[in-house]
Order: C-alpha cells, then structure tokens, then sequence
C-alpha cells in the first residue's frame, strides 16, 4: 500500500468502528431472514436448511435484544417512539463518523484534482422524463416527487452521471474534466450491513470530450488504485 502511517492506520481503524451494526440494521436483517424461513418452508426445503435458517433467525433477534439492552432500551413500544428512527434504507452520521467522512472525501478530492478534474453541482431534482429515458429498466428505482400542481414532474437524482450528461449538453461544453461528490436516491430494497441503502454518496469522475481510445478509461483506473492505497484499507483488486 502506499502508507502505513499512524495517520492512516488509525483512519482505517476509525472507519470500521463506524461501521458498526445498528437496530435498524439487524431488523432489516430479522426481516430478509424471516422472508428466507418462509420460503424455504413454502418450497419444502430440507429440514436441515430450514433448521438452520431458524436457527440464524432466532441468534438475530437475541442479538437485536441484547444490543438494544446495552443501549439502554433506546427504543420503547409506544407508538410516539416509532417515529423517533430514520427511514429504511438511511441513517444517522455522528460527530466522530462525520470527522471520518471528511477525511475519507477530502483524500478523494485531492485526488480528483490532481489529475486535473474540476467540480460542479447540480440539483438533487432533475426532470422525471430526463432520467427515465436514461435509466432504462432502473427507472423503477427512482423516486419520483407527487405532482404539486406546477407543470414540470420532477424526481430525485438517481446517480450524478446523468445530471452531468444534461449540464454538458446544456452548456456545449466540448471537453471537461469533472468531479461531482453529492447525495443520490434510489427506491430499492436496502441492505444496510451490505453498504445498500436508499440515499448515500457517490464520487463521480468523469472524462467528457473526444479522446483517444482507452486513455479516459485507464486513468479511471489509475485514479481508483490511487485512492484506495492513500486510504490504506486493505488488500484488494480491480476488475
């Protein structure tokens, strides 16, 4: 990797403390295994499989109770206290995860413009027909807003590629370098523990312009590799 400093390796360390489960994340996960025992039932799978299916649906919901006892019964059963959560497929960012969060976009931006990239923002609403007709088979997954009476039908960003798409045809904009770090939304069935959630970052960077061929594509690479290794995360491979 490119540095094993205390910097990094403490970065690395805070990451993963960050990423520890939540309650919403193991009813997610009580929910996609009680959905699993059902079905192996319904299509009379092995008793074995069933019973271990059970058996891991069972070790969730303990584990479910004893974090939430050690968190001091947080949740109550009122119906008051169900709206105090966050929606499904979303969470909360604390002080110490958000400082982490800094750190970890601030390493990616330095990248970005070192290879010469410039930033924009667009809006997180675009026009529903744009990002439909993009999407294809994905457009069921974007979120579109309820008609309020005004003449444009609007819906939250699916991905930052297509808004950029627009705003380099809007603006003629024959050749750019361009990083674009911001929100998207997709309404898909979230897996938490997965890193699959409804609304989360994307970091964008994109060559637009007449190039020669592969060039765009394996500095695309190069930028990756060099991110990973200033993150120190591990091993890994890109495909």
């Amino acid at each position: 990797m490119a540095t094993n400093s205390d910097s990094t390796t403490s970065l690395t360390s805070a990451i993963a403390n960050s990423l520890k489960v939540t309650d919403n994340d193991l009813s997610d996960l009580i929910k996609i295994q009680g959905d699993l025992v059902r079905k192996l039932k319904t299509e009379k799978a092995p008793i074995e499989q069933v019973k271990e299916a059970v058996d891991k649906l069972l070790s969730l919901k303990k584990e479910l109770a004893d974090h939430q006892a050690a968190n001091g019964g947080e949740e109550e059963a009122s119906s008051g206290s169900n709206l105090l959560k966050t929606p499904r497929g979303t969470r909360d960012y604390h002080p110490a995860q958000m400082k982490i969060r800094e750190q970890v976009f601030k390493t990616i931006t330095d990248c970005f413009k070192q290879h010469g990239a410039e930033t924009i923002d667009t809006p997180v609403i675009e026009l529903t027909q744009l990002l439909t007709e993009k999407y294809g088979e994905d457009s069921k997954l974007i979120y579109e807003l309820k008609d309020q009476g005004g003449a444009e039908q609007l819906a939250l960003r699916y991905d930052l590629t297509v808004p950029f798409a627009r705003y380099v045809a809007q603006n003629k904009i024959s050749s750019m370098k361009r990083y674009h770090i911001g929100k998207v939304y997709r309404r898909d069935n979230p897996k938490m523990t997965r890193g699959r959630y409804r609304e989360f970052y994307q970091c964008d960077f994109d060559i637009a312009g007449d190039f020669d061929a592969m060039v765009p594509d394996a500095e695309c690479i190069k930028i990756i590799i060099e991110i990973l290794d200033k993150l120190d995360l591990g091993s890994y491979k890109v495909y």
